[in-house]
This record gives structure tokens, C-alpha cells and sequence, in this order.
């Protein structure tokens, strides 16, 4: 039997899905097929979760391929656990004593050399990247937040801190963060970022094959899963690893090299936590931060598999403080959140995508709360996926903008802060 995906509609956003139970055969689910229209966007926000109440089991539809990171030659990251607790402050969490603490890889990711974690200082950490010029000057961690194409918008916000002379100490970045914080730490410079989102080339390295086209041809690669079972996700992410690594000036670094102190967090699916990766290879913490998960492979690292962080900490406003910041500065590129016609909710995965959109929102605006200053750009109307480099041009000048208006509030945090810390006894 041969099953399927259609595109259709005017703007070829709407797809027909099959239905049948993944526990049978394809012969034995043929008499119970039925098709359900599935709008691409929504299956970004977790549609599967929305739909399941219409359908019995959705197949599996990744595209047969092996684990993204087989030959790593570098460790790969050092996790440190980021606590929910309120309570635990800046300091960091530890696991339990009789769970690893420390990953490191040598060769294949899935041999690993387990240790005790080391606690450091970050503040030394800094004064090691040359940032110690001035005693009383606060240390500034940017957190950025993760939002896909609308994370262009971080390009812009740099430009402007950079041009009103405000030095950045830590970044901190999920998922779209973590892509243009890590590059920036790594020595990509800002016309250099804006050229990758002007001519769209980072986002069409990140979907390499439209997204309806590559979920028309899913259904005719389970006959992969028939040999072996790959992890779930549409795309593999080697080839944005790999666009990643080109556009770093020194070739790819571990992040302990950076100039910058850097962070990206990423989920652990095993045990549900966000964790802040602080050493390893660089470029494998990307992909395993920006892993959205469904749609992109996740990244196996010993015996845990990692996600995008913006499941659980879209805006690392936390993880920032714990670096050691005396200010942080947030940038969220979520979409307001608007009222929105009845009819809206009408069309097939609509609630799961508002649903997505208002846990981002309610989830972002704590960690906000958090922080010294917010950037929040007007970034509506930009899909997370979006390869059109119309979208992100738009997203780095709303950046731009946003950070212009919010110049005055920055300049009077650091003066405020500096007269504290100068206030301090030795």
C-alpha cells in the first residue's frame, strides 16, 4: 500500500496526514485509513499533542537516518543542571550523588568518561577573557531568547550595544539564541550575522528541504524503520552543524575557547531538565540547543539524548545570573500575545499552536521578571521556521528598534549598579 502526504490549499500550507496505528502493518491498518488536514505551522507546536484526540497513533514519519553526531573528535558538553528551585539563587545545582556529573566524550559520543563535576568561577572566567578593565564596572549578561527566524531580531540588538559602546560579559542563549550568542562568542562579527539572515542563508541551512516536501516523502521512508529505528525528527541537522562551523573565523572551538564566556541550554529528555552546556564542542552544543524537538533529530551525547532548551527555559534569564552578572539584559522574540477572532480556531491545530504561544508567554514573562532590563521586539506575523529573508531582515530591525528605545533604561541600570558596587567594602 502506498500512502501519501498531499500538500494542498493556496498556499500549500495545508497537509492531508494519514492515520493508522504504528503497531500493525501497513496491510492491516489499510482497512482503517483515514486522513486528517494538518497545517505546517502547527505541527511545529506540538500539533501531535492537539490532534491525538483525532487520531489513534501517528505514525512515526522520521527519515531513517542514524544519529546525527557519530564521529565526534572534541568532548562534546559539560552540563550543568539548571534548578528550578527558586530558592537555589546563582548557585549551582549538583546532581545526585550517584548520577555522572560530568560527561566527557572522546571519539563516538556513546563511549564516555564519567566525573566528578567541577565547580568554577565564573568571574575568574571572565577576567581570563580580558573583560577585569575596570573594578566597579558591572559585569552584563545578554539573555537570549530562543523563537527560530524571529531570533534574527538578537542580531540587531547586538549592533546597538555595540555601537552605544556597552560591553556584554556572558551570553546566555536558547535554541535561536544560543545560535546567534554562540557564533557572536566565536568571533562572527555583526556584519557577518546580518549577511547569513539577509540573504537567508542560515535558515534554509537549518531547513535544508522545505518542510512539505520532506513530510510528503516521510511516509515512504518507514520502510527504514523496517532495519532499524531511528530516532524521531524530520531533519537530521548535520549539514547546519556543518554551515555553523564554516562561518566560525578559527573553525569550530570547544566553548571553553570562546572569547566570550557563552552558555546554550538544552533540554535532557531523559530526565526533563534544562542544562547549561559549559564545556565541549561548540558546534554539537548548538545543534543540540536549536533541536526543536519533532522536527529536528535529537543529539545523543552517552546515554541521554538533548533537545531544544525552549521547552522548559526559552528565556535563560537564570542560567544568566549564574555566570556571575550583575546585570542581565533579556531579549524575548516571542509574539505578543493578542486577542484573535473566534474563526481563528476553526482551522485544524489552531488551539495547539495558541496553546505553544501562550505557554512561551507565560513561561518567558517569569524568567523576565528576572531580569534588569527586557528587550522585546515586535517580531509578530514572523514564523519560527520562516525561510523567507524578508522575515528576518524585518525581525534584525525590530531588534534594532527595540533596542534603541531601550539604550536609557540600560545606561541607567549600569550607572546605578556601578555606584553600588563602588559602595562595597573591599
Amino acid at each position: 500500500m502506498l500512502v501519501l502526504l498531499v500538500p494542498s490549499g493556496p498556499n500549500g500550507d495545508l497537509l492531508w496526514l494519514p492515520r493508522f496505528p504504528v503497531g500493525g502493518s501497513l496491510t492491516e491498518s489499510e482497512p482503517r485509513m483515514r486522513y486528517i488536514p494538518i497545517h505546517v505551522s502547527a505541527l511545529l507546536s506540538s500539533l501531535v499533542l492537539a490532534v491525538s484526540a483525532q487520531v489513534s497513533v501517528l505514525a512515526n514519519i522520521g527519515d531513517g537516518q542514524e544519529p546525527v553526531n557519530c564521529f565526534a573528535v572534541r568532548p562534546i558538553a559539560v552540563f550543568k543542571e539548571v534548578s528550578d528551585d527558586k530558592e537555589a539563587g546563582s548557585k549551582e545545582v549538583d546532581h545526585d550523588a550517584g548520577r555522572p556529573q560530568y560527561i566527557k566524550a572522546k571519539g563516538n559520543p556513546s563511549e564516555v568518561q564519567k566525573e566528578r563535576l567541577e565547580t568554577s568561577n565564573e568571574s575568574a572566567e571572565a577576567k581570563a577573557h580580558g573583560n577585569e578593565e575596570s573594578i566597579d564596572r558591572p559585569k552584563i549578561a545578554l539573555a537570549l531568547g530562543g523563537g527560530g527566524a524571529r531570533g534574527a531580531a538578537h542580531v540587531g540588538v547586538l549592533k546597538v550595544l555595540k555601537r552605544e559602546g556597552i560591553k556584554v560579559d556572558y551570553i546566555v542563549g536558547t535554541s535561536m539564541g544560543a545560535i546567534v550568542g554562540g557564533l557572536y562568542s566565536a568571533g562572527v562579527s555583526i556584519p557577518a550575522l546580518e549577511g547569513c539572515f539577509n540573504n537567508g542563508s542560515l535558515m534554509k541551512s537549518y531547513m535544508t528541504v522545505p518542510l512539505t516536501w520532506r513530510l510528503a516523502a516521510a511516509p515512504l521512508l518507514l520502510v527504514a524503520r523496517m532495519v532499524h529505528s531511528p530516532y524521531d525528527g524530520l531533519y537530521k541537522g548535520n549539514k547546519f552543524r556543518k554551515y555553523l562551523v564554516k562561518m566560525m573565523p578559527n573553525g569550530n572551538e570547544t566553548i571553553e575557547e570562546l572569547r566570550l564566556p557563552f552558555r546554550p541550554v538544552a533540554l535532557n529528555v531523559i530526565d526533563g531538565k534544562a542544562y547549561a552546556l559549559s564545556k565541549g564542542d561548540l558546534s554539537f552544543a548548538l545543534q543540540a540547543s536549536s533541536a526543536v524537538p519533532g522536527l529536528r533529530k535529537p543529539v545523543e551525547i552517552g546515554n541521554t539524548l538533548y533537545v531544544d532548551g525552549g521547552v522548559v527555559a526559552n528565556l535563560p534569564v537564570e542560567q544568566a545570573k549564574k555566570m556571575g552578572a550583575d546585570i542581565v539584559i533579556a531579549v524575548n522574540v516571542d509574539e505578543r500575545i493578542n486577542d484573535v477572532p473566534l474563526d481563528v480556531f476553526r482551522k485544524v491545530g489552531s488551539i495547539a499552536q495558541r496553546v505553544v504561544l501562550l505557554q512561551l508567554a507565560n513561561s518567558d514573562a517569569a524568567q523576565a521578571a528576572l531580569a534588569d532590563v527586557v528587550i522585546h521586539p515586535n517580531v509578530d506575523g514572523i514564523g519560527l521556521i520562516s525561510t523567507n529573508a524578508a522575515d528576518t531582515r524585518k525581525a534584525m530591525k525590530e531588534g534594532e528598534a527595540a533596542a534603541e528605545l531601550a539604550i536609557p533604561a540600560i545606561k541607567a541600570t549600569i550607572a546605578k549598579v556601578r555606584s553600588e558596587i563602588s559602595q562595597r567594602p573591599e
